[in-house]
């Protein structure tokens, strides 16, 4: 019976990227995803930095108009202190929910509510960039390609149009589009209560921006009665 031979086993030696890699390639996934982000955030402050780092602002068009509409209730809760339920200077009169009602109660978007008044419109451009990068980085798996891709759509002529135009809650409703669709993605690719629940949360903050019809909408919005104004 012949013996068998005892072969030493070599321990495999941890795969070294080659010399030839990019510095990028060699950095850790949770380093680039950070980078990206950073790159992103920059983007957003740089394309509003007339409103950030200057006496600028941004007037849209139909926020101007809701002040005049928001006016009379605005003027009975300062000289009562009790919020106004009704407009009477809006179509014949029409319910105060729908104008200016602001919520006592803590909601799902209440964190980037605070921001909005710090950094708007940026506090949103910053999320719908991430959102996007995310999104496709998810589908595609192409940290490059998705970061040109938010860029991308982040700077599409659409979204300062809407902006000059007062249509502020079309915006945040965009903002959220991503989100929404990263989370339908993940719930195709992982079907389950958690991923049903995300799709529930995200839709909620999407739903949150007051007009549902944004993320598959076609509008043509022009910007003939807003302005950027010193």
């Amino acid at each position: 019976m012949s013996k068998k031979k005892s072969r030493s086993v070599k321990k495999r030696k941890p795969s070294v990227p080659p010399a030839w890699t990019s510095f990028w390639e060699k950095q850790t996934e949770a380093w680039q995803h950070v980078v990206i982000i950073l790159v992103l955030l920059s983007v957003s402050i740089g394309f509003f930095a007339p409103i950030h780092f200057s006496s600028k602002q941004l007037i849209g068009g139909d926020t101007i108009h809701w002040s005049g509409m928001a006016n009379a209730m605005h003027s009975y809760e300062q000289q009562t202190g009790i919020k106004a339920l009704w407009s009477p200077n809006a179509f014949a009169g029409m319910p105060g929910y729908l104008i200016s009602y602001p919520l006592d109660i803590p909601q799902l978007d209440s964190v980037f509510g605070f921001l909005r008044g710090f950094i708007w419109p940026s506090s949103h451009l910053i999320l719908l960039l991430i959102g996007t990068y995310l999104l496709t980085w998810y589908l595609s798996e192409d940290k490059i390609a998705s970061l040109f891709s938010a860029i991308a759509f982040g700077l599409t002529t659409y979204l300062p149009i809407i902006l000059i135009a007062g249509h502020n809650s079309k915006f945040v409703a965009l903002a959220w589009a991503p989100w929404l669709l990263l989370a339908f993605a993940y719930g195709l690719r992982n079907p389950s209560f958690k991923s049903a629940l995300l799709l529930a949360l995200v839709a909620a903050l999407n739903l949150r921006a007051g007009i549902s019809r944004s993320p598959t909408m076609r509008d043509s919005s022009r910007p003939s009665s807003g302005s950027l104004r010193e």
